[in-house]
């Protein structure tokens, strides 16, 4: 029996939770609290340093979004290969075909969303759907009012679990009035259509529960240090990739 405090995984940032945030959803313990107040920080810093030069120039939001999906792509790739399901597919011991095959569905589940999106970063802000200016007001729908309020709702009033099995932390109050703020945001902010924005922010929470469900499968709890920081933008950017696809199929409503 492992004591108490191991059965505990804290993962939190400002952008949005990941999969594995406090399995017992109820309590929390120092490392919850110490991330919490980091969170105006890398508030400012995701302003500062990603937003801000986005919203400057459409070369600048291109190479930005770019290099965010080759990180993001890196990290998962790196998760994979150091994962106990790679391990234990390697060993003489305990060799079972599953896990092999465990292995190549990670690598194609890697390799589905990675090529498409990147190959159409180009397309997508340069073109007319969606066009860099649904780009940048995307952006701080997806990372900045989705996620954040998403985790603060969870916080206090998240009573109702989602998927349980892909992502304990999730709740059906945090996905309910994280939506409706940020659907009302780009309504009366950017004057999206109620519907378009509902579109991309269910995709965005697909996105979520798509990178969830593969860490689970390679048993990792997040993508956090894959690349030597103490952070990940694999863990912060499934939102954004997914909605941001909704986004360009359906941008010629707005």
């Amino acid at each position: 029996m492992l004591p108490r405090q191991a059965e505990h995984s804290v993962c939190v940032a400002p952008e949005g939770p990941t999969c594995h945030d406090v399995y017992d959803s109820g309590k929390s313990d120092g490392r919850f609290d110490a991330e919490a107040r980091q969170v105006p920080r890398r508030l400012a810093a995701l302003v500062v340093f990603v937003l801000l030069p986005m919203w400057a120039h459409p070369r600048l939001c291109e190479g930005i979004i770019a290099l965010a999906l080759a990180c993001a792509a890196a990290e998962w790739a790196v998760a994979l290969a150091r994962s106990p399901l790679v391990r234990q597919a390697r060993s003489l011991s305990r060799p079972r075909q599953g896990d092999y095959a465990k292995v190549v569905l990670c690598a194609v589940g890697l390799l589905a969303w990675a090529i498409p999106t990147s190959l159409a970063v180009h397309r997508r802000i340069n073109g007319k759907c969606p066009g860099f200016q649904r780009t940048v007001e995307a952006v701080p729908m997806l990372l900045v009012v989705s996620d954040i309020s998403k985790t603060k709702i969870n916080e206090r009033f998240g009573n109702t679990q989602f998927a349980p099995r892909i992502s304990p932390k999730f709740k059906v109050e945090g996905y309910v009035g994280a939506g409706l703020l940020a659907v009302c945001f780009v309504h009366f902010v950017h004057d999206w259509p109620l519907i378009i924005g509902s579109i991309v922010y269910a995709a965005g929470c697909i996105g979520e529960l798509y990178f969830c469900a593969f860490q689970r499968i390679m048993g990792v709890k997040d993508f956090r240090g894959q690349l030597g920081p103490n952070a990940s933008v694999a863990d912060r950017i499934p939102s954004f990739v997914f909605g941001w696809a909704a986004l360009s199929v359906f941008c010629d409503v707005l």
